[in-house]
């Protein structure tokens, strides 16, 4: 098989009534799937040319944009891995996790000292080709994308993404929201245009100076929304409270946004209300992920987070994080870490343990990490995650988060 988001774009591309695939709010753009997929197997072409393969890591350290999909969709066509990795790491952490990943190609549009990079132009000149480039074949198992962590607890983890993991994301973020008919998404993190084009929404990339939730322009960024299409956004809570407050200054609603879907276990549940009443049409949710385990493990509406947060936090139980995703088991195991073949009966409180389709399987060289994070039962291959939040199952299936491990 060819890589299963590649294999989105290409039945898109050829559906006759295909809408764009991106729209660039800065350029005021549309890119259609023909063409992005065009345009990709171009740079596919390209990083032959130079001798990549199927297997070699790729840095990526170019903003959300036009050039960014292109320049992955081209990845995945060759079978390169398409790697991102903060540039602002601190230049220790930066120069280690560079020597462990030691990429074929760094991809950036400024100059990384002390690193040689390469420019998008490279990959994206166009060349005369008789026949269109042949897709590489790979397997549900393959590496197609890479994620380094934040590296907020230490040197920064790459977290290998396999095609099985990123095709099961994609057709469940897809099946959650259908009842929305979501065709548009408003997008801040480039991977997640990757996901919306596979999905077969249109990536509305925004035109901002920063991304920053504490820097960015409310006012024009819900403009660009408005007019361009936002009816998917996932943001984080920092920026809905700051959406929030603008709207409050500013009497204006959000009555254009579908769907709010917002990252973190501990979320503010009355910053949340509060936006809630700035819109008569959004329904907002709260999916629960990590890097290691995409979305969704559990994902609660908001009005379920308000009926189980004024129950349960009345009494101290924490917050409702929801019931597993139907295709993901999640359990508790005690905190010492010790025995993971025995889990924790309802209600008793330990850390949080994953498994499933859209749980990774390691961390990139790092097979002391590895073990310490992951863990097989006796007689089964299925992998399971340790989450490193503290939390408990109660007897209806609802996962409870406490705090973070650490």
């Amino acid at each position: 098989m060819i890589n299963p988001m590649l294999h989105s774009l290409v039945i898109r591309a050829t559906c006759a009534q295909s809408n764009p695939a991106i729209f660039n709010c800065s350029s005021i753009n549309e890119l259609s799937s023909q063409q992005l997929l065009s345009d990709a197997l171009n740079v596919a072409s390209n990083l032959e040319n130079l001798n990549l393969k199927k297997g070699d890591h790729i840095v990526l350290t170019i903003p959300c944009s036009e050039n960014f999909c292109k320049i992955v969709y081209g990845c995945f066509a060759v079978g390169c891995i398409p790697t991102l990795l903060d540039p602002a790491t601190p230049e220790a952490d930066l120069h280690e996790c560079v020597r462990e990943l030691n990429p074929s190609l760094w991809i950036s549009e400024q100059p990384v000292e002390p690193f040689e990079v390469t420019p998008p132009s490279t990959l994206l000149k166009n060349k005369i080709q008789e026949q269109p480039f042949e897709p590489v074949q790979i397997e549900p198992s393959d590496t197609c994308m890479m994620l380094y962590t934040t590296g907020t607890t230490g040197l920064p983890k790459g977290v290998p993404w396999a095609s099985s993991q990123l095709l099961s994301h994609i057709q469940t973020q897809k099946n959650s929201y259908k009842k929305y008919d979501i065709r548009t998404e408003f997008v801040f993190f480039s991977h997640l245009a990757i996901f919306a084009i596979a999905m077969g929404r249109v990536a509305v990339i925004p035109d901002l100076e920063n991304t920053q939730p504490n820097l960015i322009s409310i006012e024009h960024m819900l403009y660009q929304m408005k007019v361009y299409g936002s009816d998917y956004v996932f943001a984080s809570p920092a920026l809905w409270k700051r959406v929030s407050e603008h709207c409050e200054k500013s009497k204006k609603r959000i009555d254009f946004i579908k769907v709010i879907s917002t990252a973190g276990a501990s979320v503010n549940v009355k910053s949340l209300l509060k936006l809630k009443n700035n819109t008569d049409n959004a329904s907002i949710y709260i999916p629960y992920a990590s890097t290691e385990v995409l979305m969704p493990i559990c994902c609660i509406s908001l009005d379920d987070l308000e009926y189980l947060s004024t129950k349960g936090l009345s009494s101290g139980k924490g917050i409702p994080l929801g019931c597993p995703s139907p295709d993901m088991n999640v359990e508790i195991i005690s905190l010492d870490n010790q025995d993971t073949n025995k889990f924790l009966a309802n209600n008793e409180i330990g850390q949080i343990v994953v498994s499933g389709p859209r749980v990774t399987t390691e961390y990139f060289k790092r097979p002391e990490l590895t073990l310490n994070a992951k863990f097989k039962l006796s007689g089964n291959d299925d992998v399971w995650h340790k989450m490193g939040d503290v939390g408990y199952k109660d007897s209806n299936n609802v996962i409870w988060f406490l705090s973070r491990l650490k």
